[in-house]
């Protein structure tokens, strides 16, 4: 508590004292020992001492290789404490080796070991770009991996060789932890117990033994089932991959913002350079500006005025302004985005300084632009063989009837965010489902659609068809070009904040009269992971699909929202997906839409990139639709055909 309140000579005192009792009570091998040693180092850190604080650092490692082994988590823990410690002492090099021992061992921090690579780079002209390309992919999927930890549950559950494997995997972590709390209770025992030193060999023994047994079995995963791998434990892409995947016009940009980090990052690839820069926090405060540009863009009521432009054409100086020269000559960009960033759609960033005397510009007046929820994913996506095109223009679900007992439908309305549909059993509440209101304009939508693609009425399902039971009851869902989705939607981090339990994004469909595990009216991300498609575009048309809080906030729990939902689906069998920021316009949607679709099923040269930017630039171009917040909510995630 005094050290949480910055009272670190006071916690000094009680850390020492601590420890005395642990040692004589415990041991000085004990686990929880060496917790109150790390405590003290750090109370240490925090106030200089830094002499001292290494010596303890340096102690507590070497007594948790000796008794935990190498891969323990607090084994991990103590090597990014030592490089935390020796970056804040300018020692950038010896930070970087204990910062690379700890990436070597699985466990990325990307506080200590980006901050090192850009000083040893600067100091040594030593070209770590790639380095630092790798270690800020695992930084992102370590978390991006958290939205779809239920998948694996529900896919052990079925049959097959792949569900057999998972089981088993699943098994072997059971009994890794089983036999880890095993150590450390005998640990606990006093050093002179009978038969004390054979059990903690026989146990540390057979704990190794399961490791390796659970990293044969991984490995066995990976190369039988690399879909699978790259959805639940997905690797760095080098960056020489990177850039053979990407064509001579295209640029790929990685922007990594964390708030209350020292410095945000920003990567920019081509296919014959690259280039990484830190964006300082003195620089602006980029998590307040990335704020306020949503405000003026998600609302139509806020006008996007002088201030408004000025403000967008300052979020990208401050992060594409680095890079711009680099991508200057480029006509397509693909974006991967974590943290705040992923709350703006970059093509509604201003790219040259508003000015009275000259058109306003946008950065989709220059660019084609798509996202990619990690380096991996779109590398994936590029090198994948295509499958062959799917028989049917479309299958689409919208105007979902969530009470299907007429007694407390709500009005329709054109927000297509949610009231908080959950109860705190991790359930969706059928009640507060059923109160949700209607999208009345959305069968509009999907028709239009319908109309552009040449698709059938019978592949259209409306109110209380539009649900779970349905979908998973389809045996032609491969048989689509693309399927759409026009109804509510959930972010990982508004569920998480509700259900207090594991985050997943998902979809609300039409409710059922009684929940069960088929259908609750509720979508998720490992549910929609296990569906059978073969789409070119699954298109999200629902609220924040994108990322971001319905309230605009921009934490950063909200950037997997994305991630989870679009690997599901891709994993599924998506080629891309269409997504927005924020509750749309059904009007200028409609015509979005239909523009986009015109082009898609007619051209045989246009990108779906380009095709995308067309239809936006079509609808901004219309003046009661030039406002940010009609043409842009909506991103492309991925590749499509």
């Amino acid at each position: 508590s005094l050290a949480d309140q910055g009272y670190y000579a006071e916690a000094e005192i009680l850390y020492r004292k601590a420890l005395e009792n642990m040692e004589r009570v415990l041991g000085t091998e004990h686990p929880n020992t060496l917790t109150g040693l790390n405590n003290l180092a750090r109370s240490l850190d925090e106030q200089g001492k830094y002499a001292e604080s290494e010596a303890l650092h340096r102690e507590v490692l070497e007594i948790r290789e000796l008794v935990l082994g190498p891969e323990h988590p607090d084994i991990l823990q103590s090597l990014h404490n030592l490089a935390w410690l020796l970056l804040n002492v300018d020692r950038h090099g010896e930070a970087l080796e204990f910062a690379r021992l700890a990436s070597a061992a699985g466990s990325v921090d990307r506080e200590t070991h980006l901050p090192a690579l850009l000083v040893v780079q600067g100091e040594s002209g030593d070209d770590l770009v790639g380095e630092a390309f790798e270690v800020v992919q695992a930084t992102q999927s370590s978390q991006a991996g958290d939205a779809l930890n239920q998948f694996s549950a529900r896919l052990a559950s079925g049959s097959g060789a792949l569900a057999r494997l998972v089981r088993q995997e699943q098994d072997l972590s059971n009994q890794v932890a089983a036999y880890d709390k095993a150590v450390l209770d005998v640990l606990s025992e006093p050093a002179d117990a009978p038969g004390v030193e054979e059990r903690k060999t026989n146990l540390r023994n057979r704990l190794t033994e399961l490791k390796a047994e659970r990293e044969a079995l991984q490995k066995q995963l990976d190369e039988q089932f690399p879909d699978y791998a790259n959805l639940v434990r997905p690797k760095p892409v080098e960056l020489v991959e990177a850039q053979r995947t990407l064509g001579p016009e295209e640029a790929l940009i990685l922007i990594d913002t964390i708030p209350g980090e020292e410095a945000d990052y920003i990567w920019a690839v081509t296919k014959d350079e690259a280039r990484w820069l830190a964006i300082e926090p003195e620089a602006t405060d980029l998590d307040k500006l990335i704020y306020v540009v949503r405000q003026h863009v998600q609302s139509a009521k806020s006008s996007f005025g002088t201030l408004a432009q000025q403000e967008a054409y300052e979020l990208y100086q401050t992060t594409l302004g680095g890079v711009a020269d680099l991508i200057s000559d480029k006509s397509h960009l693909i974006f991967v985005l974590n943290g705040p960033m992923t709350a703006i759609p970059p093509r509604a960033l201003v790219v040259k300084e508003p000015s009275r005397s000259t058109a306003l510009e946008f950065l989709i007046d220059r660019y084609a632009v798509t996202v990619a929820p990690s380096v991996r994913s779109f590398v994936g996506l590029r090198n994948e063989d295509k499958l062959d095109s799917a028989s049917k223009p479309l299958l689409a679900f919208a105007d979902p009837l969530y009470d299907p007992t007429g007694t407390v439908q709500v009005a329709n309305a054109i927000s297509r965010g949610f009231d908080d549909i959950f109860s705190y059993s991790g359930k969706p509440d059928l009640n507060v489902l059923r109160a949700q209101p209607r999208l009345i304009e959305t069968q509009a939508e999907v028709e239009a659609v319908r109309k552009a693609l040449g698709g059938s009425d019978d592949d259209i399902y409306l109110r209380s068809e539009a649900s779970e039971t349905t979908l998973k009851g389809l045996t032609d869902l491969a048989d689509h070009r693309v399927v759409y989705f026009a109804t509510h939607g959930v972010t990982a981090a508004q569920s998480a904040n509700r259900l207090k339990i594991n985050a997943e994004p998902g979809l609300v469909m039409a409710g059922p009269m009684e929940a069960t595990e088929l259908d609750d009216g509720f979508l998720t991300a490992s549910e929609a992971a296990l569906l059978d498609l073969n789409a070119d575009w699954v298109v999200l048309s629902a609220c924040n699909t994108a990322a971001a809080s319905t309230d605009g906030s921009v934490v950063r729990g909200d950037a997997e929202a994305l991630s989870g939902l679009a690997r599901s689906f891709f994993f599924a069998g998506a080629r891309s997906l269409l997504v927005s920021h924020w509750a749309v316009n059904s009007e200028a949607t409609v015509d979005l839409m239909t523009a986009l679709f015109d082009q898609y099923d007619d051209g045989q040269t246009v990108t779906g990139a380009e095709a995308l930017r067309v239809a936006m630039l079509e609808v901004k171009g219309k003046r009661k639709w030039s406002h940010p917040f009609y043409w842009a909510p909506f991103i492309l995630v991925g590749q499509p055909n």
